[in-house]
This record gives C-alpha cells, structure tokens and sequence, in this order.
C-alpha cells in the first residue's frame, strides 16, 4: 500500500515471506559427472528454503507545468532488509542463469530471473528519474541509479555452478551504474537507450540502443545495436557486439508475417582472441541469425509458426556451425457466461 503524506512524499512498505522445496537426485556415475560432488552437495535429495523479506520504496515527485509540457523529477530510494540466501549450490539451478542487471531490474526486491535462486542479504537502490510529456503527446524519459549491498551475503557475489552473479554489475557491494533514455516524439516513432558502467571507473559495460517505428498501419520495424563487456567469469573472453532488425506485417487484422535478422560486429575482437590463444577462428558464417514466420493473433489467441537458422559459435576454438530450428507457440483462454 502507498502511503502520501502532506509534502507529497511517496512510502510504500511490502513483506514478503517465500519458501522453496525442492527434490534433486543426480546422477554421479557418469564420465564427467563423477565430478559434480566438488561443486554441489549431493548429500542429501530433498532441500528446503525460506527466505523472508521486508522494505519501503520512498518517492519525492517534483512537478513543473509549463506551456509545452509538464516535468517530474522523481528521486526514488529502497530499502530491503532479510537474511542470507541459503542452500547456494545444493538448489539446483535451471531457470534462473540469466541475469540482467539494467535499469528494468534496478528496483526488483528480486533481480534473478528465476525460481531456483532468490536474492537475500539487505540491500538499498537509489535512483533519479525525469519524465517529461509535451502538450502534443510526445514523451521523455530518464533514469539513473545504483545498488548497494548494505548487509548480509552478496547473493551475486556467491555462485552457483552456473556462475550466476559474476560480471554482472551487482557482485561487488556497490553495484554498477544503470541508465535509461527513453525518447517518443510520436505515436508511431520512439527510441530507447539503455546502458550500465563502471562504478569505479564509468567504463561502459553495456549498452543497448533500439529504435521502433509503425511504418504504415500494417507495418511495424524496430532496429536494436547492443555492445557487451567481456564476461570471462562466464565464459565471454571479448566483447560482444551486434544488430538485430526485426519487421512484422500485418495482412489482415489477425494474420501476420515477420522476420528477423541478427548480425555479429564483434569478429574481429573474437579472430584477434582465438589467434592469440591459437584457436582456430571460422568465417564461414557472417550473420547470426535469422527468422521468418507467420501467425495468428487476436484478443484471446495467439499462434505462431517460425523457421530460425543460426549459426552456433564452439567457444573452445571459435568454430561456427549452423542450427535449424522450427518451432509452433500459442496460448488460448477460455471463459464461460
């Protein structure tokens, strides 16, 4: 619940209790996996966890109207207090090894993107967000923040054998800078930055620059250049960098066709990396993906058919191989009267 006192000061306190029971029997028997007691217990199958969490989200909203628009300028502060994460390394991880800090994630109480881990420790974020709308309707956003660890263990600085938290911006007890940039001059164009730095040095560790446009009524395209650090806690020895368009067409008011495409601009970091180490480095595909499909959408369907082609890099010796894939998507809700 949001609290707004006389000044006009935002309080919103939330708790939160959650608890996990899982059942994992591994198989050690195998070649490799005769290795895994050295990374995970496996003294035990059934494991359980709690965690239970408490905080307050604090706003100050400042406005100014004026005859081309209005402007907010917002801090925001969080303030998370709840224990230690615990069984790191016996709960087994699947769907929790993609983790993105930016600034969609700066005030989750939970930043990993899974069931299988759960952020613990207390930890504080603070940010400072404009917003501006025009009189006509176009739209400016910006945001700036930072997270800090104020107590307990750094959940991302404690791994997992997925090495989930490392190089991620938040491993260290003051996290990486995030931003955003957010910029719709109209209904049918608008821009989106996003970007995370250095907190020592605000070395650019990541950015993402993305640009959609309806084109007609029927046709929409978006254009995305993104460009990432190197990661060798996770395996990236160099930077990644690339496009990604994507278009969709809309033949009817239901029935669709689209296709993307993903370019890599990061070979010839990843050739200088396998030379010096001597890899072998493959140029034998030049793209990094595409996809062509059609499907079917309304208010309560959707369906979708899509042909993907990728070329898959081996990252022991920089070798590429092309994977083919074809995949059907739907969801469908049901109601009665």
């Amino acid at each position: 619940r949001t609290f707004i006192d006389p000044l006009g000061q935002s309080w919103t306190p939330f708790g939160s209790v959650r608890g996990d029971l899982a059942f994992a029997s591994l198989d050690t028997k195998g070649a490799f996996n005769q290795y895994l007691p050295s990374f995970i217990d496996t003294s035990g199958d059934v494991i359980a966890r709690a965690m239970p969490a408490a905080g307050i989200t604090y706003s100050y909203p400042f406005v100014a109207d004026t005859s081309f628009g209005s402007h907010v300028v917002e801090p925001i502060a969080q303030v998370i207090v709840r224990p230690k994460e615990g069984q790191i390394g016996r709960m087994p991880n699947e769907d929790a090894q993609s983790l993105t800090f930016d600034d969609t994630t700066l005030f989750e109480v939970n930043k990993f993107s899974g069931y299988d881990r759960v952020e613990g420790g207390s930890r504080g974020n603070i940010g400072l967000q404009y917003t501006f709308t025009a009189a006509q309707g176009a739209f400016v956003s910006a945001l700036f923040g930072q997270s800090h660890q104020l107590g307990g263990a750094n959940s991302y600085a404690t791994s997992d054998l997925a090495h989930v938290g490392a190089n991620s911006g938040l491993e260290t007890r003051h996290s990486d800078y995030v931003a955003r940039l957010q910029i719709q001059p109209s209904s049918r164009f608008s821009f989106i930055g996003r970007a995370r730095f250095d907190d020592a040095t605000f070395a650019m560790k990541r950015i993402e620059l993305q640009a959609s446009a309806s084109l007609t009524d029927k046709l929409t395209a978006s254009l995305l250049y993104a460009r990432y650090a190197a990661q060798p806690d996770l395996g990236y020895f160099v930077r990644r960098e690339g496009l990604a368009t994507s278009a969709t067409y809309y033949l009817t008011d239901n029935w669709y066709v689209l296709g993307t495409a993903q370019f890599d601009l990061s070979r010839n970091a990843q050739e200088k990396f396998y030379q010096q180490t001597g890899g072998q480095f493959s140029n034998a595909l030049t793209f990094g993906s595409i996809q062509l499909g059609a499907g079917y959408r309304d208010e309560c369907t959707t369906l979708a058919f899509v042909y993907g082609n990728s070329g898959k890099m081996t990252l022991s010796d920089g070798t590429r191989e092309r994977v083919q894939t074809f995949f059907i998507s739907g969801l469908a809700c049901a109601g009665w009267a």
